[in-house]
């Protein structure tokens, strides 16, 4: 993924009762080069064994990272702008799920 774009997709799904909504984020990332020095020390810190894509924005990869276009939170896991659209879908205010 050094040195060139590549994209990251969520898919989010609400289900309440027999109802469900979906949506998808995409976000569009840039890293820098990276060397081979640099993937060793990656490697060796375990971090890329329990990511999706081998990486996360906002570990030790994020220095590395030079461009996102998009959403921040769906690279580092769950996209939030997409909630407040989906439980309106259902009917729901996100605020009445603080409480789950």
């Amino acid at each position: 993924l050094g040195d060139r774009r590549h994209w990251v997709l969520t898919s989010v799904v609400l289900v309440r009762d027999d109802r469900d909504v979906e949506a998808t984020s995409t976000t569009e990332v840039t890293l820098a080069a990276l060397g081979a020095s640099f993937l060793e020390r990656y490697v060796e810190t375990g971090e890329p064994l329990d990511k999706a894509g081998a990486y996360g924005a906002q570990g030790f990869m994020g220095t590395e990272v030079r461009r996102i276009e998009g959403s921040w939170t769906n690279v580092v896991g769950l996209p939030l702008e997409l909630l407040p659209g989906l439980f309106s879908e259902l009917g729901e205010e996100l605020a009445a799920w603080q409480d789950w």
